[in-house]
């Protein structure tokens, strides 16, 4: 079916298992989305009715209760945009897990040879994979950095990546973090959009649970609380120490 375009062609480049309205897809992928002319769908908004069959007032709410895709603002099915992906099976991340001295990158794909597994940053550590080779090993001597990420890539080509920092609010990542490690980077990081710190658990806990509905209704997030208890070893004075616990 031919189809009128505007003459706009985005091309977006999205990374293994990532999460959008569309199907989620093993490899990494490019997207062109070609943009139509608005005359070209104009009748997808007319309301749509049939002998038998349930009533919507659009297109949008008839795919949508068809195709049930995770909910996505200013998101919708129009027919204004056309969509093409292509996957990438040269190579990607399988498995991504975080220790508290090292990452440990599992990988998989056609071309391996040559491809890189860098850790982000000025000095990451950084391996050449061989045709062989399907784990990679990178330390992490002072564990995670805030704003911490890991590449695959050939030379100057990014193919797939994985965000290691849980406070970016990142999900669908196949990143297995330790609990004691995600609290250390949100604290690390300080207060921001996507974390709060309470020194207790206030006695009204509506308050609490207002912090807990913003961040639900906007990108996610979470709040750092922090008990307070007695740790006494003999022939010593006791002492008080702030526990962090996460919600």
């Amino acid at each position: 079916m031919p189809l009128d375009l505007d003459g706009s062609v985005n091309l977006e480049r999205r990374d293994s298992n990532s999460q959008s309205i569309c199907q989620t897809l093993a490899w990494p992928t490019r997207n062109w989305s070609l943009h139509l002319l608005d005359n070209a769908t104009r009748g997808n908004q007319d309301e749509l009715v049939a002998a038998e069959m349930p009533a919507f007032i659009n297109f949008d709410q008839a795919a949508a209760a068809h195709f049930q895709p995770p909910r996505r603002l200013n998101r919708n099915f129009s027919g204004r945009e056309a969509i093409v992906r292509h996957q990438d099976e040269r190579a990607r991340f399988e498995r991504v897990l975080l220790r508290p001295t090292e990452l440990i990158a599992t990988v998989r794909g056609t071309r391996l040879t040559g491809a890189t597994v860098t850790l982000g940053g000025y000095d990451g550590p950084r391996r050449v994979l061989t045709a062989r080779m399907r784990r990679v090993r990178l330390p992490l001597p002072g564990g995670v950095p805030p704003g911490a990420w890991v590449a695959l890539h050939r030379d100057r080509e990014l193919i797939d990546r994985r965000i290691l920092d849980p406070t970016w609010g990142v999900t669908g990542v196949d990143v297995d973090v330790a609990p004691v490690t995600r609290v250390e980077v949100w604290i690390n990081g300080g207060e921001r959009d996507t974390v709060e710190f309470k020194r207790e658990l206030p006695a009204q806990l509506d308050r609490v649970m207002r912090t807990v509905a913003a961040f639900a209704n906007g990108d996610g997030g979470g709040c750092c609380l922090a008990s307070t208890t007695t740790v006494k070893s003999p022939g010593s004075h006791a002492t008080r120490r702030a526990l962090p616990s996460t919600s």
